[in-house]
């Protein structure tokens, strides 16, 4: 069973996924995409597989054979950022380390966008859970992020902004 900081950050990511999905890959598209960000992050590409898991599960990471298995044979790409996320820290639980980790890679390779909605719900669960509230499904977030807060350039600066220092390794952390 998931403790309640993974439950948080799968509940943030099922939000996120939800009001801005990320693309489905193929498996052959999805080894050359991690592939080439494993290149752009000086490391060594994982191996990935599709395996037979559990229901609950999209995909594991294991570091000891440096791979990535996921259930389905059109993997997203934060699942696969967040397995990717899992390979890359020290820390294998789902820490400040590893929201941090996963917000940079969201950043890099998907969108701001998307890295600022995510970086916003795993702050919002954080607090959420501070104040008692620790049932993810009990947090009812919004379907969509407002139109209101879109532009033709994406977020609107003021809004940028306020999200800009979550996206930052030295300010992350303490925001969590």
């Amino acid at each position: 069973m998931a403790n309640s900081e993974a439950l948080r950050v799968y509940a943030a990511e099922d939000a996120l996924e939800k009001s801005s999905p990320t693309r489905a890959l193929s498996m052959a598209d999805a080894t050359a995409w991690i592939t080439t960000i494993a290149e752009n992050e000086d490391s060594d590409p994982p191996a990935l597989v599709r395996q037979k898991m559990s229901s609950d599960l999209l995909g594991l990471a294991f570091s000891d054979e440096w791979c990535i298995a996921v259930r389905k044979a059109k993997p997203t790409q934060l699942l696969l950022l967040h397995e990717l996320a899992h390979l890359a820290c020290a820390n294998k639980g789902h820490g400040a380390e590893f929201q941090q980790q996963l917000v940079e890679y969201v950043r890099k390779y998907v969108s701001i966008t998307h890295a600022a909605e995510l970086a916003q719900l795993l702050k919002l669960n954080q607090c959420r859970a501070a104040s008692g509230k620790h049932r993810p499904e009990s947090w009812g977030y919004p379907t969509r992020m407002p139109s209101s807060l879109l532009t033709r350039q994406g977020l609107r600066p003021l809004l940028r902004n306020r999200f800009l220092h979550l996206l930052n390794p030295e300010t992350f952390h303490r925001d969590l």
